[in-house]
């Protein structure tokens, strides 16, 4: 990824670009159904390593830090291709050192609901929100100001090439940033 501008007071931030942070995870589904208006619940596990380039005072694509994620995640059908979609996780994030600097963080918890729209089994549009909160970050027990307070939209759209090969696009908006950079456009495609 790349960060083409950071600023903080009007200033430039120093930037680190580079790849992001390694996640591997793996899920339990308690409920799962294919009906048209079936449910289905699944917890899942994330544990992210610190892979990505990173430093407490630029602005990276790592986090610096091992982060254990916990999710619950719903699925409703709705009918006649449409499905509701909330999940909810919290991310504990370890403490560590960087370059002297100790950096510690306060949980994150997040919530994302989304209506789908599926064209085709393997081809879906979704809309919804992304909400995050928490994580306040602290440098050498110094507040720095920096919380998670980050409101999205976002529109994703999915298909699947093969079985077990899916293509998903997303763009999104930052509405609301507390404590953070803001980002007007968002891509992601994975």
């Amino acid at each position: 990824g790349k960060i083409s501008e950071a600023k903080i007071g009007g200033n430039d931030l120093s930037r680190n670009n580079g790849i992001g942070d390694l996640t591997l995870g793996a899920a339990i589904w308690a409920l799962h159904s294919t009906e048209p208006t079936g449910t289905t619940l699944g917890f899942t596990s994330y544990i992210t390593l610190p892979t990505g380039a990173y430093h407490p005072l630029e602005a990276s694509l790592g986090s610096g830090a091992v982060a254990l994620t916990q999710q619950i995640g719903f699925s409703q059908g709705l009918g006649h291709g449409f499905k509701l979609d909330v999940a909810a996780d919290a991310s504990f994030r370890f403490d560590h050192t960087n370059d002297g600097i100790q950096v510690s963080h306060d949980p994150t918890y997040q919530v994302q609901s989304y209506l789908s729209y599926n064209f085709t089994p393997a081809t879906a549009l979704s809309f919804g929100y992304s909400g995050t909160f928490g994580g306040k970050t602290t440098l050498n027990g110094i507040d720095s100001g920096t919380r998670t307070r980050d409101d999205q939209l976002r529109v994703f759209a999915s298909t699947f090439v093969a079985p077990t090969v899916q293509i998903q696009g997303m763009v999104g908006t930052h509405i609301d940033v507390r404590g953070g950079f803001q980002q007007d456009v968002i891509f992601q495609l994975r």
